[in-house]
């Protein structure tokens, strides 16, 4: 509805909304400075013409005289059940950036003054990452499923990507420097898990701008992977045209109609102009879309003179993305590397949870024989036992274990690192590792910004009694490391941990 103690820039930053969450802030915030504001698009199936719903939206905030920074979701992508699988994610973000840049050309949107950005630009950062355990940290398992629950693919048994998701889109509203983010009115509920816990990681609330969810031809939602309810933004002018002749359009039934939904929430913001839109047989120019939704309801116009002008319309709007690809053998050429008709068996691009979870460790467990798994059970109550299996010449197996610095070290913590050193003992490569994000993810047993002093502190114990256990020269086999000095931030490890949580259910966690 029309705010009338609003500014004119302020009701054209609101037009077509359907819901404003900190309508007051906007105020607060407009009065002062021109308003920042981010859309993002996750770069999973081929976008389609009810992207344009979007795209005439930023053309009002640029007009406003907003900042307009557009995010190229990639991760996001992978996150939301693999629907982009790993090895096809950026060739589907180089896909995305041509299309919507196309698509905003073709509205007159100069492209000079918008910030394009993908998310694995700064979402594998160190500062991103640590706020990522963060914020995992606080949000309960019912409120990300919850957020998630109109936007991430649902399932029977959903993957603990699907719980990061909103948790990271929620994020990207600090590392953006936005004040508002802009979407559709489906992220609504992922709006609300940010507003909630931004504030506990010390940021401040942003404003949550909302469209309507436009209507497919065929009713309902228009989807990506639903070929029959939508329009590819490369369909050829005789697909666009069939497509609209065979939409729903019940004469007078506006509830669930894509054509007279296109024509308010698209055609008119983008060509109605000063003059208006000419529809029907008669050419009647109507300047507004009220006028064509009464004419529509009383009969004056007609179901075939809603179709006919969304089909022109659209038709002139796709015309110069078609033509990018039509003379680039290029763009082609990405097309169909990005979406290919046969896509590999899901988890395939990525490897499995076993090969994933072995790099994250960054170390390999060698094979071990009955007989040495026999002995290391003594070798945890008997150190330096006589009864070790040495190590075959030429081999190099390894070892690893993991300690979390909740608290102080203490006697329990010797039997395994007993064990653990006589490997070392017995030839083996041992690597002791101070995992000082898992002493956080457990309920914040340890602050996180106590997490550097505390593995420091449990770093230099290990290493002092490795050495005075072994020796020098056995202790040279044994490595002592830090998981946040050399895992937790680390760009190739925080990749991994994305494939990762993108193959392993909720309920394998739990069980």
């Amino acid at each position: 509805p029309i705010q009338h103690n609003m500014t004119q820039k302020q009701q054209l930053i609101i037009r077509n909304l359907q819901e404003v969450v900190g309508l007051d802030r906007l105020k607060a915030k407009t009065a002062k400075h021109e308003l920042s504001v981010y859309w993002g698009t996750a770069t999973t199936g081929r976008p389609h013409v009810a992207y344009f719903v979007p795209m005439s939206k930023l053309a009002d905030y640029l007009l406003a005289g907003c900042h307009v920074t557009v995010l190229f979701a990639d991760l996001h992508a992978y996150l939301d059940n693999m629907k982009a699988p790993w090895s096809l994610l950026n060739k589907r973000t180089n896909y995305y950036e041509t299309v919507i840049k196309g698509m905003l050309k073709s509205i007159g949107v100069p492209l000079d003054r918008l910030k394009f950005v993908r998310g694995t630009d700064f979402e594998l950062g160190k500062e991103y990452t640590r706020d990522v355990y963060r914020i995992t940290a606080e949000v309960t398992v019912h409120d990300a499923k919850k957020a998630g629950a109109e936007v991430v693919k649902q399932v029977a048994s959903p993957l603990i990507s699907g719980l990061l998701y909103p948790c990271l889109q929620a994020l990207d509203e600090q590392y953006l420097g936005v004040d508002a983010q802009f979407g559709g009115v489906d992220q609504r509920k992922i709006f609300m898990l940010a507003e909630k816990y931004l504030v506990n990681l010390g940021y401040s609330k942003r404003i949550h701008l909302m469209n309507p969810m436009i209507p497919g031809l065929t009713g309902g939602k228009m989807s990506a992977s639903e070929a029959d309810s939508k329009i590819d933004l490369l369909d050829s002018a005789e697909s666009v045209s069939a497509k609209v002749a065979g939409a729903q359009c019940s004469p007078g039934a506006a509830e669930g109609n894509g054509v007279l939904s296109f024509l308010q929430y698209v055609v008119f913001p983008l060509l109605g102009g000063t003059d208006g839109l000419a529809i029907g047989s008669s050419k009647k120019r109507y300047a507004e879309f009220q006028q064509v939704s009464e004419d529509f309801a009383s009969g004056s116009l007609t179901a075939e003179d809603l179709k006919g002008c969304v089909a022109d319309s659209l038709n002139r709007l796709l015309g110069p993305v078609r033509k990018e690809f039509e003379e680039s053998s290029e763009l082609q050429q990405l097309l169909v590397d990005a979406y290919p008709k046969d896509q590999p068996a899901k988890g395939s691009s990525g490897g499995d949870a076993g090969d994933v979870a072995d790099r994250l460790a960054g170390i390999q467990l060698a094979t071990i024989d009955a007989k040495l798994i026999e002995s290391l059970s003594r070798f945890a109550t008997q150190f330096g036992s006589q009864d070790s299996v040495p190590v075959k010449s030429g081999s190099s197996p390894r070892l690893l274990w993991t300690i979390r610095p909740s608290g102080p070290m203490h006697l329990g913590h010797l039997v395994p690192l007993i064990g653990a050193l006589s490997m070392a003992k017995a030839g083996w490569k041992v690597t002791l590792l101070v995992s000082e994000m898992q002493a956080f993810l457990d309920r914040k047993r340890a602050p996180i910004d106590s997490l550097e002093v505390r593995g420091s502190t449990v770093k230099d114990v290990l290493s002092r009694l490795a050495t005075g256990l072994l020796g020098d020269t056995a202790a040279a086999a044994v490595t002592v490391t830090s998981g946040l000095e050399e895992l937790s931030y680390n760009k190739d490890y925080v990749l991994d941990m994305y494939r990762l949580v993108s193959l392993v259910t909720v309920d394998e966690v739990r069980s």
